[in-house]
């Protein structure tokens, strides 16, 4: 009976060696292979990071900087002439007055870059932007030359210049729309939010206009 429990428990001690031998040899093998990260690892970590995640918060964030911003520029120039009279019946040519505006300008008009709608499709990587209408941010006239020919009965009114370049920019505002003005510069504006968000180069950029009829 005493040989059998000193078998058991020579069995019990061999066993427990064994397990305790192969735990030494793994914790061996693992501080073996262990290793701390070298530079490399975290320069392609670093470079994974990269892949900058499109966000409305953060498209719009670049938007926003722009504010309202002139996307093209026209410049005109030309002259405006008034001819008055009394109407008399006779000697009316002692009442004419002539008077003429020599004027240079120059129209500013772009988009308001904080009013631009943003949607963003991760899943198919697109960029959606409402574009709102182009607006004219500025108007600026000079008179480059004004005379006046005014008969011994005639008159001009002290603010006939005022009148005159007034219609002068009404005038070279309308034609300068119909000479392409918003559309160049909404298309001015969209080089400038394509270059703006080139660092989303895997997105498509889609533009819709928020009203049409301009066009």
């Amino acid at each position: 009976m005493k040989t059998i429990n000193n078998l058991k428990l020579w069995i019990f001690l061999y066993a427990t060696s064994a397990i305790l031998l192969i735990e030494l040899v793994v914790l061996v093998y693992a501080i073996a292979t262990f290793r701390l990260p070298t530079a490399k690892d975290l320069l392609i970590k670093d470079t994974s990071n990269t892949n900058v995640e499109a966000t409305n918060t953060i498209i719009h964030r670049k938007l926003e900087s722009i504010g309202e911003l002139a996307t093209y520029k026209y410049t005109y120039d030309g002259y405006i002439t008034q001819e008055a009279d009394r109407g008399w019946e006779y000697l009316n040519f002692l009442t004419e007055s002539n008077v003429q505006v020599d004027y240079k300008g120059t129209i500013r008009a772009g988009i308001p870059f904080n009013d631009i709608g943003i949607d963003v499709d991760e899943n198919k990587k697109i960029i959606y932007l409402e574009m709102p209408k182009p607006v004219i941010l500025s108007n600026e006239i000079d008179v480059t030359r004004y005379s006046e020919e005014v008969s011994i009965f005639g008159s001009v009114s002290g603010d006939t210049a005022n009148t005159l370049t007034d219609a002068a920019k009404e005038d070279e505002l309308n034609e300068a729309i119909n000479q392409g003005l918003l559309r160049n510069a909404d298309e001015n504006a969209r080089k400038i939010i394509g270059n703006l968000l080139s660092a989303f180069d895997d997105y498509e950029i889609i533009y819709i206009d928020r009203d049409q009829e301009w066009r």
